[in-house]
């Protein structure tokens, strides 16, 4: 969970979320279990990219406190190692002058506590360079991708 201290676009988020899946394969990876023995694939990425933008500024501070507990176990309870989502992304709208929270969820099979600090980091990047630039149709400029998941499983 984020605390974010600027209003967050959803539409803008929601193409910050899709340059992020478009970047790092293994947000779009699914796992399945054959029998006894489990394969992974790397799938497209999905019509519905998975980010929720809910409005909670009408509420209390402990009602909001009360909410985004309730959407971050609801969420997390919502990841499907076989279908997917693997992540969902919820930005919470606390009201004005008053810091968001951004809530990343993404399963374990496919995060680590450096992976974290690197999406972060191309999360931030991918949506101020989107805000900055709104009409251009250029990529997003991130670091190369390192090793790619089909050669790190070989």
């Amino acid at each position: 969970m984020f605390e974010v201290n600027q209003v967050l676009d959803p539409a803008l988020l929601q193409k910050t979320i899709a340059r992020l899946m478009e970047h790092h394969d293994a947000l779009r990876l699914r796992f399945h279990l054959d029998g006894k023995s489990w394969s992974a694939e790397n799938a497209d990425l999905p019509n519905d990219i998975p980010v929720k933008v809910i409005d909670l500024s009408e509420l209390d501070t402990a009602k909001q406190k009360e909410a985004i507990e309730a959407e971050a176990e609801k969420t997390q309870a919502g990841l499907d190692i076989d279908q997917g989502p693997m992540l969902w992304v919820v930005y919470f709208y606390l009201g004005t002058n008053k810091p968001g929270r951004l809530l990343i969820v993404i399963h374990h099979l496919i995060v680590d506590g450096v992976s974290w600090r690197i999406l972060a980091e191309d999360l931030q990047a991918i949506y101020a360079q989107l805000a900055n630039h709104p009409a251009s149709e250029e990529p997003v400029q991130l670091p190369s991708k390192t090793t790619s998941f089909q050669y790190w499983a070989n």
